[in-house]
Parts: structure tokens; sequence; C-alpha cells
């Protein structure tokens, strides 16, 4: 959460405002202790990233509950499509925080569905989004990185999606995302990038389901 301080400096019963420049809500809170020591400050108020203010006590209630929900969601996708099969093995990988704490979901899918390469991309992003209905999501920003320059521009709106089958696609995944209340922001990378969603697209082809959610931060027992 990103957010700007309010404050009002009264001095000999003239004031001056003051707005912060955007700040991460943590280091907000190191500059509200400073402020709320000085007897000088008036009107304190913290403005989050969607216009809503909170006095210094509302805002260190809101920073709690933020703390337990899903945030700073990533999702990678990949296909690999075998033409003379017919079929194309899918690989997602999505990243999330949750009470401080770093989660991992990679999933797979073998399917006959897509008709081509660039419709199995277009089908690998559409099915990672579907994962996240398991989740409890609070409307949020997301990062979309994929390779596949095609699904990628064409979802930035860079260049127009002339082909009817893939229109499909792209419209599926808008109304998804809408239903998800998450905003995408596309990522075009090098294939090297791309190495974890590209292995589970691999595995999918020979006949083998991973589905696994795991604590990044968590111990080996």
């Amino acid at each position: 959460m990103q957010v700007r301080i309010h404050y009002a400096l009264v001095v000999k019963k003239r004031r001056l405002s003051f707005r912060s420049d955007i700040l991460e809500a943590q280091s907000a809170l190191s500059f509200l202790e400073v402020l709320e020591s000085n007897k000088k400050i008036e009107d304190l108020m913290i403005e989050d990233d969607t216009g809503d203010h909170y006095t210094p006590k509302l805002f260190r209630k809101r920073l709690a509950k933020v703390a337990e929900e899903i945030s700073q969601l990533s999702l990678y996708f990949d296909a690999n499509w075998q033409d003379a099969k017919q079929t194309a093995g899918l690989g997602v990988v999505i990243y999330y925080y949750k009470s401080e704490k770093s989660y991992r979901i990679r999933k797979n899918l073998m399917t006959n569905l897509p008709s081509s390469n660039n419709e199995a991309e277009y089908f690998a992003l559409f099915h990672g989004l579907e994962q996240l209905k398991a989740l409890d999501l609070n409307p949020q920003t997301i990062d979309i990185y994929g390779d596949s320059l095609v699904v990628i521009n064409q979802l930035k709106g860079e260049w127009p999606v002339l082909d009817e089958g893939l229109n499909k696609w792209a419209d599926d995944i808008e109304h998804l995302l809408a239903d998800l209340k998450i905003t995408p922001t596309y990522h075009a990378i090098k294939r090297e990038k791309n190495k974890e969603a590209d292995r589970l697209a691999t595995t999918a082809l020979t006949g083998v389901d991973v589905f696994s959610t795991i604590n990044r931060e968590a111990k080996p027992k």
C-alpha cells in the first residue's frame, strides 16, 4: 500500500498545510511517530492509494488488516504446443504474500482445446487466472509475465487482435479479470526468465500433472 501524509503546522496561530510525497505504508509509520510527537502538528491524516483518508489510529488498524490479506500478486505463464498432435502443455506460476509470508502456486495442464500456439499461450494465461478464484482476494493489481509477444502486446493494446479465436480469448481474459476485480500490468520477458512456467508446460505434455502451493519461507522438516 502506498500513501501520502497530510498535516498542518501551527505556529503562533498561523497554519501551513503540507502533503508528503508518496510513501510505502511501513515507511509512513516512522514519519507518523515523529509527527505525532510534535505538538505544533494538527489535522494529521493519511491518504491511501484509493483516495480514502484515515486518522493515525485507524491507519494502524488498516495496516494490521492488510497484513492478513493477499497482496503483491504476480503470475508467469507459458505454453508448449505440439502441432503434430494438436496438443498443448500449459504452465503457470503464481506468487503472492499473505501475513508477511511468501507463497507460490505451481500448476500445469495438458489440453487439446487450442488450435494454435498463440491460442495455447492465451489459454495458459486464462488457466492461471482461474487459479486465483480459489484465493480470498481483495481488489488489487497483478503483474503478469509471459514470453509470448503476441499475447502480451495484444492485451496491452499495442498490437491489434485480428484473429477471431484470439479475440475471444482476449475478451475472456478481460472478463475474468473484471470478475476478480484485478487490474493487470503486462510484462514481456525473455524465455530464459520464464523457465519455471516453461518446465511446467513441458511436464504437462508427458502426462504428469502438477498442482502445488507452498510457503516459500517455510523451513524443510
